[in-house]
Order: structure tokens, then sequence, then C-alpha cells
């Protein structure tokens, strides 16, 4: 039976499969899932994208179209350590008269102004009288203030006669697609409010809410991800809740480590720029330690929720064999109305070659993960559809498997030209640090996102600083070094 090439979407077929497989519960076969967000992408954002390369984690940032440094975006994103959502902001509408999604009037204001007259959300008598700070929000306030004009009616599940919240919504949508190529699956909430999660739910595979309560759950339903709370927030638990740096520490890698225990999804969410001194280092560096060797994937935000969903989908998945080739079939079924193009990891299956025509044997034909002798994880592609998906697997001498393993960097420094080769193809980012300072005051001063094992990178002349290069490999495996 030779399925390649043939558009499978709608047939209800069913080969007789020699065995039956499975999709591993985390990517790549871990056992357990790491994920670390901040709101924001900050002018001090370096100082932690460097403690990413440091510990090898994949770092997290809720970004906006509205706050952040449009072209350091892009340049963050092409480098490939931190993963991007959606800081949803709940005080932002459709203006129902300028059509312009900007921040509500007066928002920020002790007093209503002409604008917000002009708007619809006062009358002209109300201009000059004083008002809450941070009020309206787009939600119960809005829908409150203009007796059902605009905004959302929490209680009773009703949008305003003239709807401003979705179009925002769109804006942000679109503003992501134009700028990264591909559709968003993931946002925050932003200031916690989480009012009109009932009407955001529709474009978000996952939407993160504020609150820390020791949640690691790897298994949850669209309704339940669309207001998912974080395991904890390293930052939150010193600044806010008042523990000292080593409880607050010690509590998130006692979650840390009952979420690998049980096979969990842990993360974190902490204000970067509000992070003391070496907390942020410290908090990293003894999350690795409490992971040891145990068998645990770094993955940004969206790409976590992203496999989340798309293992939930799988219908049935087999092997049978077709000549010298052993096919893989993978039939998903979406029943909870999600956005499948907002999908874009690939579904990692378990695969046993033991008395198959493959026994014994290298093989090439996907991304594929060597666990052991004929003991494999195989990277199936996902078509954003509905439907079956097809990889072909066949006997190699020259396998080429994906590498996990850190990647080895050399460097140096000539005139203000930094040189790089690594053992593997990555991309590199260079840093400077005030002589003998902490990694937090770092700044990048060069960035290659290019995937090569060969760089050369003009920093210009840099006097009383230390120089450090970051380097992450396909499989987003990272270190850092001092030149």
């Amino acid at each position: 039976m030779k399925l390649s090439g043939l558009n499978l979407k709608g047939i209800s077929l069913r080969p007789q499969f020699e065995k039956e497989l499975q999709p591993t519960k985390h990517k790549y076969g871990a056992d357990a899932t790491i994920t670390y967000t901040t709101d924001q992408i900050k002018e001090d954002y370096a100082g932690k994208e460097i403690l990413g390369f440091k510990y090898n984690f994949n770092l997290h940032a809720f970004i906006t179209p509205f706050y952040n440094d449009q072209n350091l975006l892009e340049e963050i994103y092409s480098t490939g350590l931190i993963g991007y959502g959606i800081y949803y902001q709940t005080e932002f509408w459709q203006n129902p008269v300028t059509k312009i999604v900007e921040s509500i009037p007066d928002f920020y204001q002790s007093t209503w102004s002409q604008k917000s007259a002009d708007s619809g959300l006062i009358t002209q008598s109300q201009v000059g009288t004083a008002k809450t700070v941070n009020y309206p929000n787009h939600g119960q306030q809005l829908f409150d203030l203009t007796n059902g004009q605009y905004g959302y009616d929490v209680a009773n599940n009703v949008v305003g006669q003239v709807d401003v919240l979705t179009p925002a919504v769109k804006y942000y949508h679109d503003w992501y697609l134009n700028k990264f190529g591909k559709a968003i699956s993931n946002a925050s909430y932003g200031y916690g409010r989480r009012q009109p999660r009932y009407i955001i739910k529709d474009w978000f595979l996952a939407i993160r809410n504020s609150a820390k309560d020791n949640y690691w759950n790897y298994d949850f339903n669209h309704t339940l991800a669309t207001d998912r709370p974080m395991s904890e927030g390293v930052n939150y638990l010193t600044k806010d809740v008042g523990l000292s740096r080593a409880d607050a520490i010690a509590q998130c890698n006692a979650t840390l480590d009952s979420a690998i225990v049980n096979n969990g999804w842990y993360t974190d969410f902490s204000h970067w720029h509000t992070s003391l001194d070496t907390e942020y280092e410290e908090y990293l560096s003894s999350q690795r330690n409490v992971i040891g060797n145990r068998n645990v994937i770094s993955l940004d935000y969206g790409t976590a929720v992203e496999y989340q969903f798309l293992r939930r989908m799988v219908r049935r998945i087999g092997l049978y064999t077709d000549g010298a080739e052993i096919v893989i079939i993978t039939d998903t079924k979406d029943f909870e109305g999600l956005r499948l193009n907002q999908i874009h990891t690939s579904l990692s299956v378990e695969v046993d070659l033991t008395g198959t025509i493959l026994q014994g044997k290298e093989i090439t034909g996907a991304k594929i993960k060597k666990v052991a002798t004929d003991k494999f994880i195989v990277e199936v592609p996902y078509t954003k559809r509905d439907g079956f998906s097809v990889v072909r697997l066949k006997e190699t001498n020259v396998p080429s498997y994906l590498n996990f393993d850190l990647p080895i960097i050399t460097a140096s420094i000539s005139n203000s030209k930094v040189t790089v080769t690594t053992n593997q193809r990555t991309k590199v980012v260079i840093y400077t640090v005030p002589t003998g300072g902490i990694l937090n005051q770092a700044i990048a001063v060069g960035r290659n996102s290019v995937l090569s094992t060969s760089h050369e990178i003009e920093i210009g002349v840099q006097t009383g600083k230390d120089i450090y290069v970051g380097a992450i490999t396909d499989e987003k495996q990272s270190t850092l070094v001092k030149v």
C-alpha cells in the first residue's frame, strides 16, 4: 500500500498496522516540560537572554505592537532562544469613532477629557470631572459605564451593542502574522484582568493568567487553557509575597520537582525587569541543579501548549511495511474548535522497530531522535487540518539524528571583530558586561541568526568590558562562554 503523495483528508483509511504507536506526553519524549515567561521585552532583556544561554533554558516573552521596539523584537525572534506570545492589553479597544486600536481614552488619567466624550464613553457634562485611575477596562467596567453600548457584560455573557473588543483582538493577530509570518497561539492577560476570556478564547489556544498556585498539569482542555495559572514566580515571591530570596527559590524548586515527578509542565512568570541583581541567575542555576540528569525539555510557552493540544487530538497511530520502508500514519481530529493554523510544532511519536524490517538499522526519513538500539522518537509533521499525516522511514548508512548535546564554542576577538566556531550549526549572540560585572548587566552588541559553524561579528571597540558569546543549535540547545 503506497500512501506517499496522496491527499488523505477525509478518507477512512485503516491499513493493517503491524504495531500501534503512541505520541509521547512531552515533546521529544521528555518526562516533563519547563517554561520561563515574562511580560514585555524591555531594554534590559539581554541580562535574561544571556542567562538562558548559560543554563540552556528557552525563555518566553508576551509582547505587544504598542510598547516594544519593533526592530529589536525581530532580532531576538530570529535567534530563537526567546519565544513570543501576545500581551493582551485589557485597557485597549477599537475606538468606535476613529476605528483605531488604542488605549481607552483617559484610562491612565484621574480626570475625564474631551476625547472620552468624543468616543461616547461619557456625556459632555462629565468632561473635566474626576475619575478612577486605570479605569475602565474593556470588559464589565466599560459595559457598565456606557450602559451596554461598549464592553462586555461578564455576568450575562453579553457583548456591548458595538463590539469594540473583537477588532482589537484581530489587530494583534494580524500584526503578529505580518511581522513573524505565522499565526500566534498564545497570549497573557494584561494587568491580570481576565474578564474578556470568554470572548478571546476563540482566538488563542491558551492564555496565561498571573496566578501562581503550584499548577503543573499538562493535560488540559481549551476552556481551562484560556485561563491557565502559572506554577510559580520567583520574582513575585520575593517582591510581592515578601519571601527571602532563598525561601522563594526553595519554594520554586519544590514545585519544579513535583512537576517532574508527576510528568507535568512547570511554568514560571517573573517580571525580568524587576528582578533583583543576581536573583534570576541564582534561580535558573538552582533550577538546573534540581533537574540534574532527568529528562526535562525546555520549551517556549507557545510550543508547549501547541504540542499538548496536538497530542490530545491523536485518534490513532500505527506503522506497517511497504517494500523496503516502514510507513507511520497518524490520524488526528480536533474536537474543541481550535484554530489549527496556530499549531506549528510536530508530533513526537515513540517508535520501537524491533521485529520490523528495519530492526537493528540506522534510519532516515524524518526528524528523528535516537534513544537506543531500535528505539526512536520520530517527529511527524502536522498538516494543520484533521486527518492523516504520513512519514516513511528507510535504512541509511549516514544517519543524521536530532542532536541534543550542548554546542562547543571556540571564540576569539581581534580589534573589534569576534570570531566564533562551533561543533554544531548554531546561531550566536555577543554580549558585553562591565569588567568583573554580573551577567544581569549584559548588553547584546552583535547577533548572527544564520545557522552555521562559523561566525564573524563586528561589535565595535569595547573598553572596560568582558565579552561573552552565547550559541544555540537548531534543536535549541544553548551554552555561553567568556572570550
